[in-house]
């Protein structure tokens, strides 16, 4: 297979851009056309053009192959950092099921937030001010955390500890009655 720079050495700037823009999402006589190459009707349409420059000039097909390639790796390389692994996700409803309240409460009894593995596992935190008949001000809190039961139960489901599930196929029998006879006609 041929390194890279030997095919661009062979294709002059506006093939290069062609196959830029090909690769890049264009259709073919748009990426013709802002080539810079002529849209010439005595020669063809330029997507004839184009799609001739594309199978005769094997530099240029490697080329637009190789671009195309990398747009592929580079967009797969892009999702696999924006998708959780089976990994991570299980690593994350270990902290939720593993998250105690405990951990939401500081010394003198009052809520604290604090970023860590436990934070995953708040569902709810509300912090309620306002004033008694009196006029004393009076604040409530509270902390709700996602149900443990439920994480370890959908880590389950991950990892495949249930056993498979048992599906009831479904029979429809349809029976057709044939319609009475009365005395003196035929079944004919």
């Amino acid at each position: 297979m041929e390194k890279l720079s030997d095919i661009t050495d062979k294709l002059n700037a506006r093939q290069r851009r062609f196959c830029i823009n090909l690769a890049n999402g264009m259709s073919q006589s748009d990426a013709w056309v802002n080539a810079g190459y002529s849209a010439n009707p005595t020669i063809g349409t330029p997507s004839d053009c184009a799609g001739r420059l594309l199978r005769v000039n094997v530099a240029v097909k490697a080329y637009f192959d190789y671009l195309c390639k990398r747009h592929e790796e580079i967009s797969l390389s892009k999702s696999a950092e924006t998708v959780l692994s089976a990994t991570e996700k299980r690593a994350i409803l270990a902290n939720i099921a593993r998250a105690e309240l405990a951990e939401f409460i500081d010394d003198q009894g009052k809520p604290v937030l604090k970023r860590g593995k436990a934070a995953k596992a708040l569902k709810e935190f509300y912090l309620k001010e306002r004033t008694d008949r009196n006029g004393n001000p009076v604040r409530t809190s509270s902390i709700k955390l996602i149900d443990p039961i439920e994480a370890i139960r959908e880590d389950n489901k991950m990892a495949g500890h249930y056993a498979p599930s048992k599906h009831m196929v479904a029979q429809k029998i349809i029976v057709e009655m044939a319609p009475k006879l009365r005395r003196g006609d035929s079944a004919d």
